[in-house]
């Protein structure tokens, strides 16, 4: 464990030796305000997240999204697959293949060039984003004089 890591057992003893030191006031302040700042984190990033989306819906950013979600998807299909064989559990991988959409099976290339596609498409995703803040840069800055 790295020196900056602080661990379960270390953060429940400082937390009660907190709570011996400081009192019932001060936890319930200090509590309430920790709760307020993530609510707010948590907040800032739900709302990013909702730009995120709003921006791109209908573009070319916006259909790679939604086929890099569902090669992931796929891609823990797989895993559970390679786990039940590994655990000898061959009808198990079976069933969870079975849950996967019809269309995966028999019209779709094979799982491998999926997930080829999937490291494809994450590639494009970031260029993507690479040149949508780039153009956000340029509107904040405004016309050139």
């Amino acid at each position: 464990m790295s020196a900056g890591m602080l661990t379960l057992a270390e953060a429940l003893v400082v937390v009660t030796a907190a709570g011996f030191l400081l009192g019932k006031k001060e936890i319930r302040a200090g509590s309430r305000f920790l709760g307020v700042g993530v609510g707010r984190v948590v907040g800032m990033l739900q709302g990013a997240r909702l730009k995120y989306e709003h921006k791109t819906q209908g573009t070319h950013l916006y259909e790679l999204h939604r086929n890099v979600k569902r090669g992931l998807e796929d891609m823990g299909t797989i895993g559970t697959d390679l786990a039940s064989i590994r655990s000898g559990n061959v009808a198990g991988a079976q069933a969870s293949r079975i849950s996967t959409p019809e269309s995966m099976h028999a019209t779709s290339p094979s799982r491998l060039s999926v997930g080829m596609q999937v490291f494809e498409n994450g590639l494009e995703i970031e260029k993507m984003q690479t040149l949508i803040a780039a153009e956000e840069r340029a509107e904040q800055k405004g016309p050139p004089n």
